[in-house]
């Protein structure tokens, strides 16, 4: 009989080691709480402490939480996430979570309520784009660091860094450029009037490829066809109010 209740208090015990549990604490500062979740197992104990300091600094913003899942119940990450935040504060309370999903190697960042004003889903983006590397050197508390740093940037009305956009911009604007300068060469070997030059540079802005650099190439040229041929020549989701929904972004790991 000794054995017998021996063998089920272990089973007990086994069973409540297996229940996932997560640290909640309130800021009584903000009002605020931090949600700390690691049921994969990706955060050291020394680096569980890096990750509370960057989330603490964005709970005077919101509620603030860290989560990360390993269960493939083909459920995409964003719905994961966004489950989590009803469940534990619902969708109208100022939140953002950033999950990381080892089932699906997926991060993402959902925000709701006051932050989903503050944080945009372009936002979102750029910081799942900022970070997305160190979840794929396995350096997990890094990413999760930066995210919540760039989510507390943003509450703050601060910028962070968005190397895509750039990126982007200079590429329309050599492409702007290249095309513009092809025009000018099939118009100045086809021997067009200025009249036509103005038609062909007008058809090119209203297809939205122009730039800045193709104001100031079409400023160039008018001039040039002044001097040389005469004649006169032409030329989720921030704001709203702070109902329900959620503004988010995702990337791949």
């Amino acid at each position: 009989m000794r054995k017998l209740f021996c063998l089920v208090l272990s089973f007990i015990l086994l069973s409540l080691s297996l229940i996932p549990c997560f640290a909640e604490e309130t800021d009584s500062a903000t009002k605020y709480s931090i949600v700390f979740d690691d049921a994969a197992g990706l955060i050291s104990s020394t680096e569980e402490t890096r990750v509370r300091a960057a989330m603490e600094a964005a709970s005077v913003y919101g509620n603030i939480l860290f989560v990360t899942v390993n269960d493939n119940n083909y459920t995409k990450v964003e719905k994961k996430a966004q489950t989590y935040v009803m469940e534990t504060f619902g969708d109208r309370v100022s939140c953002s979570i950033f999950m990381i999903d080892m089932a699906n190697r997926q991060l993402t960042l959902q925000n709701t309520g006051e932050l989903k004003q503050m944080i945009s889903s372009g936002d979102s983006d750029t910081i799942m784009d900022n970070v997305y590397r160190y979840a794929s050197y396995g350096d997990y508390a890094t990413c999760a660091v930066n995210a919540f740093s760039q989510v507390e940037s943003l509450a703050r009305g601060a910028g962070i860094a968005r190397p895509m956009k750039y990126i982007s911009n200079a590429l329309i604007a050599v492409l702007g450029g290249v095309m513009i300068m092809y025009i000018v060469l099939i118009a100045t070997r086809a021997g067009k009037r200025k009249k036509d030059l103005n038609t062909l540079l007008a058809t090119v802005i209203a297809t939205g490829v122009s730039t800045g650099v193709t104001s100031k190439l079409v400023r160039t040229l008018n001039l040039s066809s002044s001097s040389s041929g005469g004649g006169h020549g032409g030329g989720f989701s921030g704001g709203g109010h702070s109902g329900g929904g959620f503004s988010g972004g995702s990337h791949r790991f």
